[in-house]
Order: C-alpha cells, then structure tokens, then sequence
C-alpha cells in the first residue's frame, strides 16, 4: 500500500490542490451513500481513477505504524473531499472484528475504506 505522501503525490496529479467536484468524484452529493464501480468518473491528470470520493484510501504513515484513510468517500461533503485530507484509524471502523487482539488492516465495519496497491518496478 502507498504511504501517505506517495498517495497525495498520485492525488495531486502535478497540482497544487484537487477537489471533489462532481466530474471526478462519487461525495454526498451524488452518490446515494454508496460506492460506485470504478472510472464511472473522470480520471486525473495522472490518469488515476477514483482518487477523491467514492472509497476513503487506506495509506500507511512513513514509518509504516499508523493507517490513514485518505481523500474522503461518498458520505462526505465534496467540499470536504481533497487530497489533503487524512482521516485517522478508528475502533469503530472494527466493530465486528472477531480477532483478539484486532489487528489495524481488518476494517470490518469500515464500508467506505478501499486501498489501491502500488507495484514498483
């Protein structure tokens, strides 16, 4: 999985800043709080789908310690959907979670949680 800083770097796609807007993302707007196939949206300058909204992206921190879920997903605001935005690990996304002691890759009743996997050459 990317870290949080490769996540916003391919985010960011060479901009300053993206937002959600309804061109390129699945947000409380527009999603009827739910999550939508990929590339029904517009891709980034990058050519990455799905970056904002629709599934929050699970990012490890640089020292591989904490998860983040990054750029929002379809029950946020679009106006609160960037690629700065970080949401930390939280219990309740572990509820159902049967496994003592519960380990923090298993989101259980994190619905709105994906991760994307980067393969380095």
């Amino acid at each position: 999985m990317p870290t949080v800083a490769e996540w916003e770097y391919a985010c960011r796609a060479g901009a300053a800043e993206s937002k959600a807007n309804d061109e390129t993302a699945w947000t409380e707007e527009n999603s009827e709080e739910q999550t939508h196939p990929v590339k029904q949206k517009k891709a980034n300058a990058f050519g990455l789908y799905d970056m904002l909204g629709n599934a929050g992206e699970w990012c490890n921190s640089l020292d591989g310690k904490t998860g983040y879920l990054c750029g929002g997903y379809y029950s946020k605001e679009a106006k609160k959907v960037t690629c700065s935005l970080r949401e930390p690990f939280t219990p309740d996304w572990q509820l159902k979670d049967p496994n003592d002691p519960k380990g923090m890759w298993w989101l259980s009743d994190g619905m709105m949680c994906g991760f994307r996997v980067v393969c380095e050459e």
